[in-house]
C-alpha cells in the first residue's frame, strides 16, 4: 500500500477568534481581543504557508476551507493576502473550492465583495436556528433577522454556493420548532444544508448547565425523530443526502469534506489546525502567542503527532470515514486501494451489523442502512481492532 502523497490536497485554515464563545463550543476558539493580535496571527499564517509550500511543491491543491473561529472576522485584504500567497506558493486546480464558515453578525457588503474578488466561491452560514430564543440559548452572537439580511447580501452579490448549518436537538426543541427551521432554511435557497445534532462535551458552558439539571437534553426517540424527519423534509424537497449530516443540489457537496471523508491528505494551518500526510495526523499546538513568535523567528511553529497509523490502522481508518458518505465504500475500488478483501477481513463486523440492519451491500459498495446513520457510531466503532 503506498503511504505517500496522492496528487491533491485540500488545505484548511484555522481562524481561532470569535466575537465570543458559543455555549456549545468544543472548538478551538476564543474571543477576539485585540486587531494586533489578529494582524499578527495573519501575518504567521502567511508565513507558514510559505514555509510548508516548498515540501509540497509537486501536489495540486484542490480545496481551500477557511474555518474556525470565525473567519469571517478576517478583513477583506488579510482574507486577500492569505489567498494570495496560497495561490502564489502552490498548484492551484482550475476549478478549485473556496469555501469560508461565517457567522451572520460579522459579514458586510464591502467585505463579501473583497472575499468574492480574492477567489471566494462557497459560504457555509451558521445560522443554527431560525428562533431567536434557541439563538440566545445557544450564545449566538447574531438574531434571525441579521440572518435574513445576510443571505438576501449573499444572493444579491451572486454568490449560489451557500450552505447553512442548522442544529437539532437543542433543549427545549420541539419536533415542530425543527421542521419549522428546515422549511424557514430551503426557502432562502440555499444548495447546500448542514444537520447537526447538539452533543455536548461537560467543558461547555452548556454542557455544565445539562450535568448539574439546569436544563434537560431531549430523550433519544424524540432526537431520532427529528433525525428521520429532517432527512425526509430534505430529500422530498431535492436535497441529495450524500452524507450522514450533509445535503446538496446536483454538484453543490462540500468538496473540503469529502477529501476528509474519502481519507485523502490535507494541509492545515493556523493553531489548532490538523494536517494528514503520509500516515500521520498532527496537530498545529493550540497556543496563539508561541504560533506566533515561532513564525516570526522563521521556524515552524510546534506540533503535536497525534496519531501514526500502520496499514491496518489506515484501512480502518478509511472504514470508519467512507461509511459517513451516504453511497458508503466501494467494494472493488476500496480492496485494490488497500490490497486487502474487505468481505472477509472485516466478516465479523460486517455480518453483525448487516443482521442489525445497521450495514448493507448495495450494488457493489457497503453502506448504512437509513436506521445505521444515526446510531453510525455503534457500527464504526466495531472495525476497529483490539
Amino acid at each position: 500500500m503506498d503511504l505517500g502523497f496522492e496528487k491533491d490536497l485540500g488545505v484548511y485554515i484555522h481562524f481561532p477568534f470569535c466575537i465570543k464563545k458559543c455555549s456549545y463550543c468544543d472548538f478551538f476558539s476564543l474571543p477576539i481581543s485585540s486587531s494586533e493580535m489578529v494582524d499578527k496571527y495573519v501575518d504567521s499564517l502567511l508565513t507558514e504557508i510559505k514555509m510548508q509550500s516548498s515540501i509540497f511543491k509537486d501536489q495540486q491543491i484542490q480545496t481551500v476551507y477557511f474555518g474556525g473561529g470565525t473567519p469571517s472576522l478576517l478583513g477583506g485584504k488579510q482574507f486577500s493576502s492569505i489567498m494570495n500567497v496560497i495561490a502564489d506558493n502552490f498548484k492551484l486546480v482550475d476549478n478549485i473550492q473556496v469555501s469560508m464558515e461565517a457567522n451572520p453578525a460579522t459579514i458586510t457588503e464591502n467585505k463579501l465583495r473583497a472575499y468574492l474578488d480574492a477567489g471566494l466561491n462557497r459560504i457555509s452560514l451558521g445560522v443554527q436556528s431560525f428562533s431567536d430564543i434557541e439563538l440566545k440559548l445557544l450564545t449566538r452572537t447574531h438574531d434571525v433577522k441579521q440572518t435574513y439580511m445576510t443571505i438576501d447580501l449573499i444572493h444579491k452579490l451572486g454568490l449560489d454556493n451557500l450552505n447553512l448549518d442548522l442544529i437539532y436537538g437543542i433543549p427545549g426543541q420541539s419536533i415542530h420548532q425543527w421542521l419549522y427551521n428546515l422549511e424557514k432554511a430551503i426557502s432562502l435557497g440555499p444548495t447546500h444544508i448542514s444537520m447537526y445534532l447538539l452533543q455536548l462535551e461537560p467543558s461547555t458552558p452548556l454542557g455544565q448547565k445539562v450535568a448539574n439539571k439546569e436544563i434537560l437534553m431531549l430523550e433519544d426517540e424524540i432526537e431520532l425523530d427529528m433525525y428521520n424527519r429532517g432527512c425526509n423534509f430534505l430529500v422530498s424537497n431535492r436535497f441529495k443526502q450524500y452524507e450522514i449530516s450533509n445535503f446538496s443540489k446536483d454538484g453543490y457537496q462540500c468538496q473540503q469534506n469529502l477529501i476528509y471523508w474519502q481519507a485523502n491528505r490535507y494541509l492545515g494551518f493556523g493553531t489548532g489546525a490538523v494536517s494528514f500526510i503520509g500516515n500521520q495526523r498532527c496537530l498545529n499546538k493550540l497556543q496563539i502567542v508561541d504560533y506566533i513568535n515561532y513564525l516570526a523567528r522563521g521556524e515552524r511553529a510546534p506540533i503535536e503527532i497525534l496519531e501514526t497509523m500502520n496499514e491496518e490502522q489506515l484501512i480502518q481508518d478509511a472504514i470508519i470515514l467512507g461509511l459517513r458518505l451516504t453511497e458508503g465504500i466501494e467494494i472493488i475500488k476500496f480492496n485494490k486501494k488497500f490490497n486487502i478483501d474487505i468481505l472477509s477481513d472485516y466478516k465479523i463486523p460486517i455480518k453483525n451489523s448487516t443482521k442489525q440492519n445497521l450495514l448493507k451491500i448495495e450494488n457493489g459498495f457497503l453502506k448504512l442502512t437509513n436506521k445505521g446513520y444515526f446510531l453510525s457510531n455503534q457500527v464504526l466503532w466495531r472495525f476497529i481492532g483490539d
